[in-house]
């Protein structure tokens, strides 16, 4: 592996292990080393959003969307950082786009279902959960959150709860590793993002 694929490593490790303060140190050390395209910036985005950094995360989203501008995970990126940041329409409105690009992506149904989740609305989650499972029956979150919106003692753990949450809203390494057959042109979404 070469410098930047270990820290681009690093920081796909540091989102599923809950340190998104740590994802956003190894993106910045991959994009140093030299590592090019959208990834960075998408790890950067969703460890800043996951540390409470809105602002700066959709900065860091703008940029990898600038990089990919049809790649369904670009529009996923957007609608994991919109969801962190509190930001439900946008996050639908990304979701729905990375549908529209890859109608197979199980990580936007799972960041719907993740939504629902927040909100309690656990017949909603259910059935984000169960879309997102028919695009990929093996999609680690969507199978957490059926099982989870079907416990109603487990859904009221906080702890349970938040770590599904979690699973939910951040895509993991195999979500941005997944490459669809033929993604389907789009527009950017540069009007969306802030310039500096």
């Amino acid at each position: 592996m070469t410098p930047s694929e270990t820290h681009l490593a690093a920081a796909r490790a540091a989102l599923t292990h809950r340190d998104p303060l740590g994802a956003v140190r190894e993106a910045e050390a991959a994009a140093a080393a030299g590592a090019g395209g959208a990834e960075p910036h998408w790890l950067t985005a969703l460890g800043l959003a996951a540390s409470g950094r809105p602002g700066m995360a959709l900065v860091a989203a703008g940029r990898g969307e600038g990089h990919a501008p049809d790649d369904p995970r670009a529009a996923l990126v957007c609608a994991a950082v919109a969801a962190l940041s509190g930001k439900s329409e946008a996050a639908e409105v990304f979701a729905a786009a990375a549908l529209d690009r890859d109608p197979a992506c199980a990580a936007a149904h799972a960041v719907r279902a993740g939504l629902c989740l927040v909100a309690e609305d656990w017949d909603g989650a259910d059935a984000a959960a169960a879309a997102g499972l028919l695009a990929d029956p093996d999609h680690p979150a969507c199978e957490r959150i059926a099982e989870l919106a079907g416990d109603p003692i487990d859904r009221m753990d906080p702890n349970a709860c938040g770590l599904v949450v979690w699973e939910a809203l951040v895509p993991d390494a195999r979500d941005l590793a997944r490459v669809p057959a033929a993604a389907a042109a789009a527009e950017g979404w540069g009007g969306w993002f802030p310039t500096a």
